[in-house]
């Protein structure tokens, strides 16, 4: 039953309880820069909380100069005379929190083998941590790059083991940091695993702390930042129940208690308009 008083209906809501997401052996997600999903579905070619909660994390960053680097070095490109820096370390956040070469780890500090080059991806999928980031280049991460160069380097590296994924209880998801202004704000984030069916296209309004929120609550690590206000993506995993919005409209259905009020599971609170 649902109550009619508006106010009444966040904390009702805030009461439901949304069961943690299917638990992978291993996650690596690859993000992308700067396109919207209209310039990428369909197109043909053209962290320490998370230790703390015991899980293992590694990132792999394209022509980073070595392991725990944490500086700025990098492999460089020409470019019609010009020489740029193809790795970003914008782009390695982790690198924030690992320890320098001569200091000892110390809390929320990461060791510096966590931050590798890409190179040093495992052959055997089954050597992954429990979270893994790819970090491509400017070039393939089709920042500076084409989308077909982006495609290409995709199928060179984390296609092999998103295919491997699907046997393996493991996850592969490639999402884009923003989009480029063309449209709407709306980025797509596309991901390959166990038990989850090729070809379902999931429409409901998702955030990257939706993301950084079930990536914790796989391992049951502490919220961090946004993710704390946000619920886990549900509806898309293995088990999860259907996603559903509640509307409820002034002088519909007797409703004429409070102000209209549309409840939405994505968000631990409910909105209310005037």
């Amino acid at each position: 039953m649902i109550s009619r008083t508006g106010f009444c209906l966040p904390a009702l809501f805030a009461a439901t309880a949304v069961a943690a997401p299917h638990r992978y052996d291993h996650v690596v997600i690859v993000i992308e820069e700067y396109h919207a999903q209209t310039q990428v579905v369909g197109n043909r070619g053209e962290g320490p909380f998370l230790i703390a909660a015991g899980a293992t994390f590694s990132g792999y960053s394209e022509d980073v100069f070595d392991i725990g680097d944490r500086d700025k070095t990098g492999t460089s490109s020409d470019s019609n005379g010009f020489t740029y820096p193809r790795y970003r370390r914008k782009h390695n956040p982790w690198a924030n929190w690992q320890v320098a070469f001569d200091e000892a780890e110390g809390t929320n500090q990461l060791a510096q083998a966590t931050n590798r080059r890409l190179v040093d991806f495992p052959a055997d999928f089954s050597l992954l941590p429990d979270i893994a980031f790819i970090v491509p280049n400017e070039q393939k991460n089709i920042h500076d790059g084409t989308i077909l160069m982006g495609e290409d380097w995709l199928r060179l590296h984390p296609k092999s083991y998103a295919e491997w994924s699907r046997a393996h209880n493991s996850l592969f998801i490639l999402t884009f940091d923003e989009y480029n202004s063309i449209g709407k704000n709306q980025i797509p984030t596309i991901m390959v695993g166990a038990r989850l069916p090729p070809g379902r296209v999931d429409t409901t309004r998702w955030t990257p702390p939706n993301l950084l929120r079930t990536l914790g609550e796989m391992r049951g690590a502490a919220h961090t930042g946004r993710s704390a206000q946000m619920h886990p993506l549900t509806g898309i995993f293995p088990g999860d129940p259907p996603v559903s919005t509640g509307r409820f409209i002034q002088g519909i259905n007797d409703y004429t208690d409070c102000r209209d009020t549309t409840v939405q599971p994505l968000l631990p609170y409910a909105y209310e308009f005037n």
